[in-house]
């Protein structure tokens, strides 16, 4: 009985290290010429410009499920967390075949509908006080709340950038690490 008890903090710390040896596998993205380095892993948020199975070029913008040596695995930002997957679109990407990428921050899509619903009411709050201190015609308030609205999508789109922000090239290297 003794000799277990002995045997079991070595035991312990064998099985620790096992569980934590297993690193979670990542994408490494390296600018040679500024040294730029940019680690996707699973659970990040992304956009990848990409060829398609016929070389078309598309565009997809989801959360990393999962990369494997050759595949990266997205799905759509909404259908995460969701109990079940069925009907949604879970799409495979081929490593060698990403021609740009951009890394969003996890919290983008919660900051983006929080300032969109802040811009909403400081635009009817603009609305009311042009109601109340003006005596605009119908056509006028009409003008200024859609120039109002043009200009808090305006906003929320220059905050929120979706355009792919690196472009595979000369200078970029991939590597999946383990």
């Amino acid at each position: 009985m003794k000799q277990i008890f002995k045997k079991l903090p070595l035991s312990f710390l064998f099985t620790l290290s096992i569980t934590f040896g297993f690193a979670q596998q990542g994408l490494l993205f390296e600018n040679h010429k500024t040294k730029k380095q940019v680690m996707i892993k699973e659970g990040d948020l992304v956009k990848f410009n990409y060829n398609g199975y016929i070389k078309q070029k598309e565009t997809k913008y989801g959360v990393v499920l999962s990369i494997q040596d050759s595949v990266i695995e997205i799905i759509s930002p909404t259908a995460r967390g969701k109990i079940s997957l069925e009907g949604t679109e879970i799409r495979f990407i081929y490593i060698n075949d990403i021609t740009g990428f951009r890394k969003f921050h996890r919290s983008r899509p919660y900051l983006m509908a929080l300032s969109t619903i802040s811009i909403t009411i400081g635009s009817v709050y603009v609305y009311y006080m042009i109601d109340k201190k003006t005596n605009l015609n119908f056509g006028e308030k009409l003008g200024l709340s859609l120039g109002t609205g043009l200009l808090s999508t305006i906003i929320v789109r220059s905050l929120f950038p979706e355009r792919i922000k690196n472009n595979i090239g000369e200078n970029w290297s991939l590597k999946v690490l383990k």
